[in-house]
C-alpha cells in the first residue's frame, strides 16, 4: 500500500477500523490480517525475551551485550578478510527479462580486496526502469548480500547486519541498485538475486585462498524465484492471491568436493521449507500434476549442483482462477557455475491449452505422461495446444484442466567436468539424474545401457581425446580477445548497463548511450505497441511488392 507510516494499534491491540481499512485495500483480505497478526506475536516474543533478560540481568548488561556482539562481529569480519589476499575480481550476470520483454539488464560487480577492506562495487550496472518491476532499493541489496555473508561464508558468526559494516557497497544513482523515488522501487529478486550469485561466485576466489574457513567453497546457489502467483475466486468462493512457497525450493550450488543438494532451500532463508501440497489442494483450486526432479537439470562439473524440480500446475473447481509468473531466466541463465563448472541451465515457461486434462486421465489414463521432455516432444494430447514462452508470464485465466509448467533452477556445478569421478556419474545415472547423452556428450563417461556396468577404457580414452581436442580449439588469450571482443552490443541487443567502461552506460541500443554523466530513467514502451507496430512494417513491406 502506498500510504504514509501510520499507527495501527496501541495496548497491543490493533485499531479495528484500520485493519478492516488494510483489509478492504488488498485483494486477500485474509492474508492481511494473518500478516498483522504474525507480525504482532513476533514483536511480542522479542520483547518477552528482552524482558526476562532485563529482569535477571538488568538494563546495563542487556544494552552491554547487544552492542558487544555487534562490535565483536565488526572485528571479526575485518581479522577474517585480512586473511584474503588483495587482488580484484571482476563478474557479470544478466537478467534477461522485465516479465513483460526480454532483453539484457546488467548486474556489474568489482570487488576488491585491498588492505583487509572488502569493497564491492556495483557500479556499471543497468540504469533504472520507469515503468518496470526491476529497481531494488540499496537497502533490500545490502540485506541480500548480509544473508550470503551469514549462510554461505561465515555461517558461525552471529546473525545480524554488523558483518557488512566493514565493507563498502558502491552504487551509482539511479541505477537498478540505487533507483529514484519516482520509479518502481522495493526489492526486485530479478535484480537482488542476480547481485547475489555474481558477488557468491566472486568471494569464492578470494575464499578459496584463505587458511581459515567456516564452509565449503561453494558454486553459486539456484537465485530466482521460480514459482506460480496466483488469484481468483477458490472452489469455496473465496477471492484470493498470493504466490506458493515452491520458490523456497532453490536447489544448492556444488562445494568443494561434495555434491550440491536438490532443491533444499531458498537463497535467503537456508532454513525454511515449501508447505505442504496436499494442504494447499484444500484452500485453492491448484493441483500439481507433477513434481519430480527434472533429468539433466544439472550444474555439470567436477561436483554437480543440486537439481531442481519440476511443476505441472493446473487448476480444479473454479471458472476464475488464473497464474502467472515472476521468474527470469529462460533466455539467458541466471546462476554461474564455478571454477570451470557450468552454470544452470535455462528454463522456459510451457503451455499445454485446449485440453482438460483431468478428463484424459478419467477416460484416456494411458496417454498422461509426468515429464516435460515426454509432454512437449511427444505431445500426447491430440487435441491440446503446445506453446514455449519465457517466464515473465502475465496473469492470465487458466481454464480447468490447462497445464502450465515451470521448472525450480539447479545449483552452479564447481570444477571441470573431465575431472568429474565416473563413479559419480554413474551414480547420477542409476538415479535417473542425468540421460546417457549427458552422461556420452558431457562428462565422456561411457557405459553398458543394460547392465551399468562402467567401461573405464573407453571412458578413459574419450576423456585424454577431450583434452587433446580443447588444445586443437584453444587460441592465445590476445588473439581470442581480438576475435571475440566488441567495442559495443550488438544493434539488434536490448542491452542495458556498461559494455567496457563502467562509465559508458548503454540504454537498449548502441546508439543511446551516456558517457561520464549521471543515469537516466529508461521508459519502456508497451509491448503490443511494439507488435503491433511490427506487424504495420511488415504490412507494408508485403503491400511495396
Amino acid at each position: 500500500l502506498a500510504i504514509s507510516p501510520i499507527k495501527i494499534g496501541e495496548n497491543y491491540q490493533f485499531y479495528k477500523d484500520i485493519v478492516t481499512y488494510f483489509q478492504n485495500s488488498v485483494r486477500e483480505p485474509k492474508l492481511m490480517v494473518v500478516d498483522l497478526k504474525a507480525k504482532l506475536y513476533a514483536t511480542l516474543r522479542i520483547e518477552q525475551r528482552v524482558t526476562e533478560a532485563i529482569e535477571e540481568y538488568g538494563v546495563d548488561p542487556v544494552i552491554a551485550v547487544l552492542r558487544k556482539t555487534l562490535d565483536d562481529t565488526v572485528d571479526e569480519v575485518k581479522r577474517r578478510v585480512e586473511q584474503w589476499p588483495d587482488g580484484t575480481v571482476r563478474t557479470m550476470g544478466i537478467a534477461d527479462s522485465t516479465l513483460r520483454e526480454n532483453c539484457m539488464i546488467k548486474v556489474n560487480l568489482e570487488a576488491t580486496v585491498k588492505g583487509g577492506e572488502l569493497t564491492l562495487d556495483f557500479r556499471g550496472s543497468s540504469p533504472e526502469f520507469a515503468n518496470r518491476p526491476n529497481n531494488a532499493v540499496t537497502s533490500a541489496l545490502k540485506g541480500t548480500l548480509g544473508q550470503l555473508f551469514l549462510s554461505f561464508v561465515w555461517p558461525d558468526l552471529p546473525r545480524n547486519q554488523a558483518v557488512l559494516a566493514p565493507m563498502k557497497i558502491i552504487v551509482d544513482e539511479k541505477s537498478i541498485f540505487n533507483p529514484s523515488f519516482e520509479t518502481p522501487n522495493a526489492q526486485s529478486m530479478m535484480t537482488m538475486w542476480p547481485a547475489f550469485a555474481v558477488t557468491q561466485a566472486s568471494l569464492a576466489k578470494f575464499l578459496y585462498n584463505s587458511p581459515e574457513k567456516s564452509t565449503h567453497v561453494i558454486a553459486p546457489w539456484y537465485n530466482m524465484i521460480t514459482t506460480c502467483i496466483y488469484g481468483g475466486v477458490t472452489q469455496h468462493g473465496e477471492t484470493v492471491g498470493n504466490l506458493c512457497a515452491d520458490l523456497n525450493g532453490m536447489s544448492g550450488g556444488a562445494r568443494d568436493g561434495i555434491d550440491g543438494e536438490h532443491s533444499i532451500a531458498p537463497l535467503f532463508a537456508p532454513m525454511a521449507e515449501q508447505g505442504e501440497q496436499e494442504q494447499i489442494e484444500e484452500e485453492v483450486p491448484i493441483i500439481q500434476l507433477s513434481r519430480r526432479i527434472m533429468k539433466d537439470n544439472q550444474g555439470f562439473g567436477k561436483y554437480r549442483g543440486g537439481q531442481g524440480y519440476q511443476m505441472f500446475l493446473t487448476q480444479r473447481g473454479s471458472d476464475q482462477f488464473g497464474f502467472m509468473t515472476t521468474t527470469i531466466g529462460s533466455k539467458y541463465p541466471t546462476n554461474l557455475g564455478l571454477f570451470g563448472g557450468y552454470s544452470a541451465p535455462t528454463y522456459p515457461l510451457c503451455k499445454i491449452k485446449g485440453i482438460n486434462v483431468f478428463d484424459i486421465m478419467k477416460n484416456n489414463p494411458e496417454k498422461m505422461v509426468y515429464t516435460t521432455e515426454e509432454l512437449m516432444n511427444n505431445r500426447p494430447f491430440e487435441e491440446a495446444t503446445y506453446s514455449t514462452h519465457h517466464t515473465g508470464l502475465q496473469y492470465e485465466l487458466a481454464e480447468e484442466g490447462e497445464i502450465y509448467i515451470i521448472t525450480q533452477g539447479a545449483g552452479g556445478g564447481y570444477g571441470d567436468i573431465l575431472d568429474r569421478d565416473p563413479e559419480s556419474v554413474m551414480k547420477d545415472i542409476e538415479e535417473d539424474l542425468i540421460s546417457q547423452e549427458t552422461a556420452n556428450e558431457i562428462y565422456k563417461v561411457f557405459y553398458d545401457p543394460e547392465t551399468f556396468v562402467l567401461d573405464r577404457e573407453k571412458t578413459e580414452k574419450a576423456r585424454q581425446a577431450e583434452k587433446e581436442a580443447r588444445k586443437t580449439r584453444g587460441v592465445p588469450f590476445n588473439e581470442f580477445v581480438k576475435n571475440w571482443v566488441t567495442d559495443k552490443p550488438a544493434e539488434h541487443m536490448p542491452y542495458y548497463g556498461s559494455w567496457d567502461d563502467r562509465d559508458v552506460i548503454y540504454y537498449g541500443s548502441p546508439d543511446k548511450v551516456t558517457k561520464g554523466e549521471k543515469l537516466k530513467s529508461v521508459m519502456m514502451p508497451n509491448p503490443k505497441d511494439v507488435e503491433i507496430a511490427e506487424l504495420k512494417a511488415k504490412l507494408a513491406a508485403i503491400e511495396k511488392k
